[in-house]
């Protein structure tokens, strides 16, 4: 009998299964700290796909809900934009990628441009 039959048998007797590594990975996705949203997203999407390949199927909605979730709190704001002016529940995973790299431009677009403003400053000095 194979490990992935083990495990199956071993859940039809017990009633209660235990979680699969990538789902353990799924539930606690957070967006580490200087990490960019293609990034996050691409290494949530890898284990997303991981699940649906071992059979568990998640829909948009719940990984939608878990992305937003699991932003670093320089996106808060646009977190609760989203979740305000928008029904999560029919987000796809391609329009919410789409907000936070919109959004996340603009902030690079501002540290740039703070950037510029403090050496014009100390030039000028």
């Amino acid at each position: 009998m194979g490990s992935y039959e083990t495990k199956i048998s071993r859940c039809s007797k017990n009633k209660t299964c235990t979680p699969t590594s990538s789902a353990k990975e799924f539930d606690i996705p957070e967006m580490k700290t200087g990490e960019s949203v293609n990034e996050y997203l691409t290494r949530t999407l890898v284990i997303v796909n991981k699940m649906k390949t071992n059979g568990e199927n998640k829909i948009d909605a719940e990984v939608v809900s878990n992305i937003l979730r699991s932003m670093t709190s320089k996106f808060n704001y646009v977190m609760y934009s989203i979740e305000e002016s928008k029904e999560t529940s029919i987000l796809t995973i391609d329009e919410l990628q789409s907000s936070f790299l919109m959004h996340e431009q603009r902030i690079n677009m501002t540290s740039l441009t703070e950037e510029a403003q403090e050496l014009k400053i100390s030039f000028e000095e």
